[in-house]
């Protein structure tokens, strides 16, 4: 019906918004970088990792925390008619965060030459959603985003399976190496849920609340990638240096 189809454009709306608020700036420079460390030499497999463990640690923790404050960023954006479409939207921030486990993999396919292994997994994946998706909205469209979860279970399943054919790296052992962004995606998850909880207690209005979150996440975000040493830590670095040449009290 028109009206599951405005709820779920919304909730899909705002997750994709949060997804590429900083992917879009990221993701022009990974084929380049890919193609770069193919040219050279490098191990593949292990820039590859990189990237995912860079991207990992920016945007896992937007999607996380952008789940659990769904109800309140959507009131914000959309306003407080659309706060139904608020469970659709967490569903999706799991589809997201799946869906970026294995960041621009088809490109990394094309750049060793396997990109007809692109099609067939793309095609795979496509036809197994619709599917899903059609199946689910059958029985109630309060599944669809759920099918679109299982959807993406099956794409990163798909992709691993790839993954360990060509870089000889099974799945465990790939997600071993992002450990780091893991761990702090998780911090930020349970951070948010505990604010969550303290926030409602409160009964603050969403506006007090996305401004409170935009405040304390970043300060928290930001220290766990110190504690843990991440390595987006020394991009940070790199940052700060640079503002320190315009900003005088930062000297």
């Amino acid at each position: 019906g028109i009206n599951d189809a405005a709820l779920f454009s919304r909730g899909s709306g705002f997750i994709r918004f949060s997804s590429s608020l900083i992917f879009s700036m990221i993701s022009p420079v990974i084929a380049p970088y890919l193609s770069k460390s193919n040219r050279e030499g490098s191990v593949l497999s292990e820039t590859y990792i990189k990237v995912n463990l860079l991207v990992g640690g920016i945007c896992w923790p937007i999607l996380a925390v952008a789940g659990v404050f769904s109800e309140q960023a959507i009131t914000v954006m959309f306003g407080e008619q659309w706060t139904a479409s608020a469970p659709i939207a967490s569903a999706l921030a799991i589809w997201a965060l799946f869906g970026m486990v294995f960041v621009e993999f088809g490109q990394l396919l094309l750049t060793i030459g396997k990109e007809k292994f692109t099609f067939y997994y793309e095609m795979i994946l496509t036809v197994s959603t619709i599917i899903l998706c059609i199946g689910a909205s059958l029985v109630d469209s309060y599944y669809v985003p759920f099918a679109l979860v299982l959807s993406s279970v099956l794409q990163v399943f798909m992709q691993s399976i790839l993954f360990k054919k060509f870089f000889d790296i099974n799945l465990i052992n790939y997600l071993w190496n992002l450990r780091i962004s893991i761990i702090i995606t998780l911090l930020c998850f349970m951070i948010a849920l505990l604010t969550k909880k303290f926030i409602i207690n409160f009964d603050l209005n969403a506006y007090y609340t996305i401004s409170i979150l935009a405040f304390t996440m970043p300060i928290f975000w930001l220290s766990c990638v110190v504690i843990f040493k991440h390595p987006i830590y020394a991009e940070v670095k790199v940052v700060f240096r640079t503002l320190k040449n315009y900003i005088p009290w930062l000297h």
